[in-house]
């Protein structure tokens, strides 16, 4: 018998065929079904009047009941959240968030409208803002921006 590779429906783009085999079996996972359970080998075999009157039980349970397959599925549960504990705790209560105490070079450009070219390049003619340093960064102050923006401001009145 050979074999040959098929692609699955849903990369091919076609729906697939449902056999016979498939349209028989129950709704959800394979169960013990009295039929399906064969007696062991060591097990004492039943009188045959007891499975006479087994199967007339049977055969009045499956009367009574609709042979549908909603009868062998099994029953949904609904789902449950887990309890929350009695007193849960609480998130602390922040304040408004320390500003800034001055600004990088880059905020700096940006709150005043400069690019960081623009920048360094009055700074290099002696015309930018004062720095402050820190380690290795450098700093502008509001005040020293405020200072710088008056002395702008100066320059082009006069």
């Amino acid at each position: 018998m050979e074999f040959t590779a098929m692609a699955r429906g849903e990369v091919i783009g076609k729906k697939p065929v449902q056999t016979a085999d498939e349209a028989e079996r129950l709704p959800g996972p394979p169960g013990a079904d009295a039929t399906g359970i064969e007696p062991s080998a060591g097990a004492p075999e039943a009188p045959a009047d007891a499975e006479k009157s087994a199967q007339t039980d049977d055969q009045t349970k499956q009367q009574a009941e609709p042979s549908s397959a909603d009868s062998k599925a099994i029953e949904p549960t609904t789902k449950s959240e887990p309890e929350a504990p009695a007193k849960a705790k609480a998130t602390p209560i922040r304040g408004p968030p320390t500003p800034a105490a001055w600004y990088t070079i880059r905020e700096f450009c940006a709150a005043h409208r400069l690019s960081i070219s623009m920048y360094f390049k009055l700074k290099a003619e002696k015309r930018g803002p004062r720095e402050t340093a820190v380690g290795s960064r450098r700093y502008v102050t509001f005040e020293a921006a405020a200072e710088w923006r008056a002395a702008q401001k100066e320059a082009t009145a006069a």
